[in-house]
């Protein structure tokens, strides 16, 4: 599954998606927890792997309806799904069942996402040797912390 993603984010198509998806492929730490995290602690993809398979579907699921929607921009919406729930990797632990951690209980993988995306812009901006695009990291920002509704558990 981890390959499928990978091989969907090397399609992106602007030089600035592709550094900042770069960059969060190649923190191995992350990307190693990344494969193995769950997404939940229950209802959604609470097994080992969640994560990584909730993010898969997404991808493919968006990837598949784009061309009926022209007006969005494939970069942005696949990146997006990518980087939502990364933040998972930190909120929760599955050595010895399904808990919170410390950061999860008080950062939360909203936060978290929106802390490491600015991390990960940095690198990107160092790889393209010029800033983001203006407006980009807003957007992707916006993308991490708006991704759960306002009275879901967990909202921004």
């Amino acid at each position: 599954m981890f390959e499928e993603v990978a091989s969907i984010l090397q399609t992106l198509s602007h030089p600035a998606a592709q550094a900042l998806a770069d960059a969060y492929l190649g923190d191995a730490g992350l990307m190693e927890r990344f494969r193995v995290a769950p997404a939940a602690m229950q209802i959604h993809h609470a097994w080992i792997g969640g994560l990584l398979e909730h993010t898969l579907q997404l991808m493919k699921l968006a990837d598949g309806m784009l061309p009926n929607y022209p007006r969005l921009n494939r970069d942005i919406v696949l990146l997006g799904l990518f980087i939502h729930d990364l933040g998972k990797t930190e909120e929760l632990r599955w050595d010895r069942g399904f808990e919170y951690t410390r950061e999860g209980n008080l950062v939360g993988h909203i936060a978290r996402g929106a802390m490491w995306l600015e991390d990960k812009a940095r690198i990107a901006e160092a790889k393209l040797g010029e800033p983001l695009p203006d407006g980009f990291l807003s957007v992707m920002q916006h993308i991490v912390l708006s991704h759960h509704g306002q009275l879901e558990y967990g909202a921004a």
